[in-house]
């Protein structure tokens, strides 16, 4: 390897020295040997060694020792009893909820539909009639058109009777019954209980008259007659109409059309009435009288 310039020192040692001598035979004394230059080396500077330091001895304090606290014994959590699974509620070909008071037959679901064995469907709706916001249980003919049906209101544990809206093949109104406020009885009634109801029926109907000209006026015709209605609870009834039982249906007995005779009514919960039929004193159906529910086509 190559050195660098800078790592090579030169040195060199200069020794000198000179002697002489004549060819004449006089003999010259000899000269004295000249008298030997001692050169004294240079005095070797005596390097004092440094003194040794002893480190002070560094007390080293002992890092404190950390007792780990004990870990938490673990409490035992007592089990979570199991949560049990509902039942599925029963599908409403089955069953239904029951009525636990007379006021409650009387609650209807608007949007309710089904037809009866009389082949007409029934739908429940809430909307305006005669000004007063009201429940109507509305029949409809086979084409879908508004046939009649009576309106009331629920009010303070009142049932009250409105009046009956009567219609054309078409749907439009051709006639209204409308009834004075005396016509209601109370929703706190309870079985065996007979209440009465005292009041007048306003029945106006129109319709078109032509001359012989061919000409046409509307005809309007109005009638007012007294009227009275009994009504006895008789009590909670389980039927089955439709497949479906209807457990606590209000049973409620009004007079006759035939002297006689009694018309029962059956109401249940969201449906307003679901059966009603003839019977005679002694209770026995009179035939082709029964009109009941067939078909559910929404349930409440």
């Amino acid at each position: 390897m190559k050195q660098s310039a800078y790592a090579i020192a030169l040195s060199s040692v200069l020794i000198a020295g000179c002697g002489g001598g004549s060819s004449d035979h006089t003999t010259t004394p000899a000269m004295a040997p000249a008298t030997p230059v001692v050169v004294a080396p240079a005095p070797v500077p005596v390097v004092t060694p440094a003194p040794v330091v002893t480190p002070e001895p560094v007390a080293v304090t002992p890092a404190p020792v950390v007792t780990p606290e004990p870990a938490p014994v673990p409490v035992p959590v007592p089990a979570t009893a199991p949560v049990p699974t509902p039942a599925p509620a029963p599908v409403s070909g089955t069953s239904t909820s029951a009525s636990t008071s007379f006021a409650d037959c009387f609650q209807v679901t608007p949007g309710t539909q089904y037809t009866t064995s009389d082949t007409y469907t029934h739908v429940v709706v809430q909307e305006m009639f005669e000004g007063v916001m009201a429940y109507g249980i509305v029949e409809l003919r086979d084409n879908g058109a508004r046939r009649g049906g009576p309106y009331f209101t629920l009010d303070n544990n009142i049932y009250r009777m409105l009046g009956v809206g009567q219609y054309d093949t078409s749907g439009a109104q051709k006639g209204k019954d409308i009834f004075s406020k005396e016509a209601s009885f109370p929703l706190t009634m309870v079985a065996g209980q007979t209440v009465m109801a005292n009041y007048t029926n306003t029945s106006t109907s129109w319709h078109l008259e032509f001359d012989k000209s061919g000409a046409s006026r509307m005809v309007t015709n109005t009638e007012v007659e007294t009227l009275s209605d009994e009504l006895t609870f008789v009590g909670f009834d389980t039927i089955t109409v439709a497949g479906r039982p209807f457990v606590n249906a209000c049973k409620i007995a009004f007079p006759g059309s035939v002297a006689g005779q009694v018309s029962m009514t059956w109401r249940a919960k969201g449906f307003g009435w679901i059966r009603t039929e003839e019977q005679t004193a002694q209770g026995a159906l009179v035939p082709g009288t029964r009109v009941e529910i067939v078909k559910i086509i929404a349930a409440p």
